[in-house]
Formats: structure tokens, C-alpha cells, sequence
């Protein structure tokens, strides 16, 4: 959330990066987080 914290967005590669965890570990975070809503998932093509 501090990385969130700082800046309006953030894409997945970056956080995965930063956190250094496995997709799907963060996958499961993001998932958690958004039902709860304390962000909102925008996906791109």
C-alpha cells in the first residue's frame, strides 16, 4: 500500500518487481485488497 500510497497507479510488473513476490502471490494481495476497496484493478490490452 505505500508504494500505492505515493504515486495514483501502479502497473502489476512494477509491484511484482518491487515486492519481489510471484504473480500469484501478488495476484491474491491485489484481489484482497480491491474486494475490500482499497484500490481499483484497471486492465489493459
Amino acid at each position: 500500500m505505500s508504494i500505492l500510497d505515493v504515486s495514483d497507479s501502479a502497473d502489476f510488473n512494477t509491484l511484482k518487481q518491487m515486492l519481489n513476490v510471484t504473480d500469484g502471490n501478488l495476484a491474491s494481495h491485489i484481489s484482497a485488497l480491491e474486494k475490500n476497496k482499497y484500490l481499483k484493478i484497471k486492465k489493459r490490452s
